[in-house]
């Protein structure tokens, strides 16, 4: 089996320990920018047409242009304000400023009362953003179906107790993505689990809280950043379906509360919709990534580059995904299937190189030449 058939996209990070190290330097590093920014603005003098805004934490351009700061504090919208999509000041201002100002500290904490998260409320501006989504037909049907918001011990409505990690431990299987279109992250997700501390570091927790408040270290730029979310989650049917990711065949929650701190981070849930792999592997582990496209450059990887860019890749234990873009023997177009090692077998006389995937979604299965089931497989090519 060549190569590229079974990936067509690589993605490519160091070593996740490594990211957890790295990112707490970094998030030092940016504290310190982000306080001499406050301390600049608080000096900032009223000119004799009245009060003035002064920022230096620079406003992206964005498209529909962003609402303009309010005209004195540079203060976010009231969190009552985000209950409506008639509150007037959600834009990329909005979100930036969110973005910089930090997030609940994880000490403010009543012990055992349940955490609501006032700046990504249960309510349809975290779900999108109306003047931003016109052309996203399909979240907009999917998040229309929202009927409530449900903590996991109300969708298991008593059965069982939720947790993070689930029966036997952390998993990358029973993926169970919601109707969003958000299959690149949950891939690289479970492709970053195939070591779980990797994982793990993403999560002060180490278990599931009473109190349903989660921190997790996410990277923007190079830089960490602290995100807390509560454990409210989107439903449009209950009990039990959330309409983004679901719990895992194990019983494990981290995936939707790892979902939901990456749409608090990127705004709302409505901006997962469509991405790459790569990406959200940099942002989980902070790490650099590396991208290969050999569908659009046939030409720079042929099978013995791609094969190379495999193995070594292998080797030094990174983290591997690809995809495809045409379903073919049983592999469906759009999925990042993660990449878990790669081997050179002799048959016929012949060798063979494979690479050997695992289907973090465990619905369908690989089902052309060198398949489980293939009669090539013997007891000398399987040594």
């Amino acid at each position: 089996m060549k190569a590229i058939a079974l990936a067509q996209i690589i993605v490519l990070s160091l070593n996740g320990a490594v990211a957890h190290r790295v990112r707490e330097q970094a998030l030092v590093a940016d504290k310190l920018v982000v306080q001499n920014q406050l301390l600049q603005g608080e000096q900032g003098q009223e000119s004799s047409d009245g009060p003035s805004c002064t920022t230096t934490t620079p406003i992206p351009k964005c498209s529909p242009p962003p609402t303009p700061p309010p005209k004195c504090g540079c203060q976010e919208p009231d969190p009552g304000c985000l209950g409506s999509q008639a509150c007037d000041k959600l834009g990329c201002t909005f979100g930036i400023e969110r973005f910089y100002r930090g997030q609940d500290s994880m000490r403010t904490l009543v012990p055992h009362a349940k955490f609501v998260d006032a700046h990504f409320p249960a309510s349809a501006t975290s779900l999108y953003w109306k003047r931003f989504v016109k052309n996203q037909k399909d979240a907009m049907t999917a998040f229309e179906k929202v009927k409530q918001w449900a903590r996991p011990p109300e969708i298991l409505a008593g059965k069982d107790i939720p947790s993070l990690w689930g029966a036997g431990g952390l998993s990358n299987r029973g993926v169970k993505q919601g109707l969003l279109g958000d299959g690149w992250l949950l891939g690289a997700a479970a492709a970053i689990a195939e070591r779980p501390e990797r994982i793990k570091n993403v999560f002060t927790q180490r278990e599931y809280t009473d109190e349903g408040i989660f921190e997790l270290w996410l990277h923007y730029k190079g830089a960490g950043y602290k995100v807390v979310v509560d454990d409210r989650l989107p439903m449009y049917r209950m009990p039990g379906t959330p309409i983004a990711t679901q719990m895992s065949d194990n019983g494990a929650w981290w995936l939707p509360i790892l979902e939901k701190g990456y749409a608090k981070l990127h705004q709302n849930y409505a901006r997962l919709s469509g991405g790459l792999s790569f990406e959200a592997v940099r942002t989980l582990t902070g790490m650099p990534t590396i991208p290969h496209f050999p569908m659009y450059y046939r030409q720079k990887y042929d099978d013995n580059t791609l094969w190379s860019i495999l193995s070594e890749g292998d080797k030094k234990n990174y983290v591997m995904s690809g995809g495809i873009f045409k379903n073919k023997f049983g592999l469906v177009s759009g999925h990042a299937y993660t990449i878990i090692g790669v081997n050179e077998v002799t048959h016929n006389n012949k060798i063979e190189k494979l690479v050997k995937i695992r289907n973090p979604w465990a619905k369908e299965s690989y089902t052309g030449p060198w398949s489980g089931s293939d009669a090539r497989w013997t007891d000398d090519t399987r040594k």
